[in-house]
């Protein structure tokens, strides 16, 4: 079986799974009422950053548009969570104690990206003494400047609402994941589409987790499928349904299965080995 080491789980978090399936842009774009024209790219698409109390760590933002004209953006900040299928919400009130958005300063708030140009956004985040140890987070928005209109073909004129979001994660002191995996289903993640083989994991510590791993899935005929745990991001008290990623052929859905391998839950690599006796709950 296949070790973690040669899978690459760099960005298979849930906001690309179910928010960017197909889209050519790096960061999670936010949808409005028209967002046409509005061309940016965004590398890279999410930071994890580690620092103690009082210290200020710096990080280098790529912007850059494709589209062929010029782009106005305005840069602004805000904060995030995650419900309970993993996908991002938004500078939601219950979010607001783990806000790092007040941390973040950043070089300039507004100018122009000519076409096929990079441009180079300078962030800073200091983190204020006395914090205590655990998981802030923080969003970076590019949006079009407020009332900007774009003409399109044919004469239209549409105003310009979408905005891209740079997720920021921020570990404070000695702040540590720690999940658990408490049950294994077959379930319909997301709604509508067909069964998957899926587990819960719920993190008990006071730090993001970031799911890694890789398994091997057996049927009742002996059949073996290698899967892979998607790199999704669990809050901390947080439970989450994460299915399995299988590469190439998955086991029929309900069927009965065994499951072993090594999934890394925030404290290092860690030995699994469960049944599902088949069917959907």
């Amino acid at each position: 079986m296949r070790s973690v080491g040669e899978h690459n789980f760099a960005w298979r978090e849930i906001l690309l799974r179910w928010c960017l399936r197909g889209a050519a842009v790096a960061g999670l774009l936010l949808p409005g009422p028209a967002w046409a024209g509005f061309s940016v790219e965004m590398t890279p698409a999410r930071l994890e950053l580690k620092a103690d109390a009082g210290k200020t760590l710096r990080a280098a933002i790529k912007l850059r548009t494709r589209g062929r004209g010029t782009q106005k953006v305005e840069i602004t900040k805000g904060h995030f969570g995650l419900d309970d299928e993993g996908a991002p919400l938004f500078d939601t009130p219950q979010d607001a104690p783990q806000s790092a958005a007040a941390w973040l300063t950043i070089n300039q708030t507004s100018f122009t990206i000519n076409p096929n140009q990079e441009r180079l956004l300078r962030l800073e985040v200091t983190v204020p003494p006395q914090t205590t140890p655990g998981g802030y987070r923080a969003a970076l928005y590019v949006t079009p400047p407020a009332g900007e209109t774009k003409s399109k073909e044919g004469g239209a004129t549409v105003f310009l609402q979408g905005r891209l979001a740079l997720l920021i994660y921020v570990t404070v002191g000695g702040a540590k994941p720690d999940g658990q995996i408490k049950a294994w289903e077959w379930r319909r993640i997301p709604p509508g589409k067909e069964d998957s083989l899926a587990f819960q994991v719920t993190n008990q510590g006071n730090a993001h987790l970031r799911l890694a791993g890789v398994v091997q899935v057996v049927d009742a005929q002996g059949q073996k499928y290698d899967a892979i745990v998607p790199g999704l991001p669990v809050l901390p008290r947080q439970s989450q349904w994460v299915p399995l990623d299988f590469p190439e052929k998955a086991p029929p859905p309900g069927s009965a299965v065994t499951i072993e391998g090594t999934v890394d839950l925030g404290q290092g690599e860690k030995r699994i080995n469960a049944q599902q006796v088949g069917g959907r709950k």
